[in-house]
């Protein structure tokens, strides 16, 4: 994620989930400000969120399970697509209900990676 390119465009995305996940248990907002542009309508309506303490009640673990990214202005811009599975519940019991998303991520980057738009949605197949 130390520099640009596809690679680090992906780990970015990672990185993202990790920030995230952060953010809703603990409301500790600096490592959120520092990945986020500020533009980001998706993102601030999830800080809005934490703020709030609004979440749907239950521990999730979130999982990475595919990434790609794509650039688009050579050394500066980037889509990442993350496929993320949310496991609920202990995953042997008929009780875990796992749901799979799609997260896609507009990012740049200059000397660090910016979340500059992101739109969440069910992965297909989902």
């Amino acid at each position: 994620m130390a520099n640009a390119g596809t690679e680090g465009a992906a780990a970015a995305g990672t990185y993202f989930i990790a920030v995230m996940t952060h953010l809703f248990e603990t409301r500790d907002e600096g490592p959120w400000h520092a990945l986020v542009a500020e533009g980001c309508r998706t993102c601030t309506a999830m800080l809005e969120d934490a703020r709030a303490g609004r979440d749907d009640g239950e521990d999730g673990v979130l999982e990475v399970v595919h990434s790609t990214a794509v650039e688009l202005a050579p050394g500066s811009s980037y889509s990442a697509t993350l496929i993320v599975r949310e496991q609920r519940g202990d995953a042997a019991t008929e009780a875990s209900t796992p749901g799979t998303y799609r997260f896609y991520f507009a990012l740049s980057y200059d000397q660090s990676w910016r979340v500059e738009a992101l739109d969440v949605g069910p992965a297909e197949g989902s």
